[in-house]
């Protein structure tokens, strides 16, 4: 009997990180953020440190013929990871063809929630493309208090530049607006186009190590597991 409840416990704890791990992987759409309004949504990056998510806008404008971009709910966010950067991918086909043109906005507020960490840096990466001689694409970038205090000057990225890195005072939360200008131009052969950008963040304090946590659970309850065990064998 003491055995098949030892293993039961076992099994249980298991069971349990397992589930844990599954939701931390698990895919999100900005519509789902967007849902999510100003309580917003808690996420586990790969470093193991806890951000919310919250007053996330996107919005589509400037659309002209010939063009191709996802509503909120067809741009599909994961986890992302460069270095020591961590934080999210945004990933939706984004394109202009000729005489086309796309501009989008996403905006939302990102909160530390694990306790002794801030927001130290920031990465930003964008896969854009243009061909021809007027085709143009860029994506815009600027970071802020959430009272609007600028944090960065603005940052652009394009298909020579795709990339850039900024640093500021540590901060708990951040406003994160982001704009996306892509132009097909005038002649057949230009286009333009988004594949997709990843929001990157460095982090200062003592960040949690997932697999430490992960153990250290599993570790724990375990060990009540047991503890009511033979708390139920001493009184037998």
């Amino acid at each position: 009997m003491r055995i098949r409840l030892i293993a039961m416990a076992l099994a249980a704890t298991f069971m349990f990180a397992g589930l844990g791990a599954s939701a931390q992987a698990g895919s999100l759409t900005v519509q789902d953020l967007i849902n999510a309004g100003s309580t917003g949504t808690d996420i586990t990056l790969s470093n193991g440190v806890v951000v919310n998510v919250s007053n996330v806008s996107y919005t589509l404008s400037n659309l002209q013929p010939d063009y191709v971009a996802p509503n909120a709910s067809g741009v599909i966010v994961t986890l992302a990871q460069s270095g020591s950067n961590y934080g999210l991918e945004f990933a939706g086909g984004y394109a202009a063809y000729n005489g086309g043109s796309v501009d989008m906005s996403l905006n939302l507020t990102v909160t530390v929630v694990s306790s002794g960490v801030q927001i130290s840096d920031i990465v930003g990466k964008a896969v854009l493309a243009s061909t021809g001689t007027t085709g143009f694409a860029q994506l815009s970038e600027t970071v802020s208090q959430t009272n609007g205090t600028s944090l960065i000057a603005t940052q652009t990225m394009t298909p020579t530049s795709p990339t850039f890195a900024a640093m500021f005072a540590p901060q708990s939360s951040i406003v994160i607006n982001k704009d996306l200008l892509l132009a097909g131009g005038t002649d057949l052969s230009s286009t333009a186009s988004a594949s997709n950008f990843q929001q990157l963040l460095s982090f200062q304090g003592v960040v949690p190590e997932p697999a430490s946590m992960a153990l250290l659970g599993i570790g724990m309850t375990g060990l009540l597991a047991f503890r009511r065990l033979f708390k139920r064998t001493a009184v037998a």
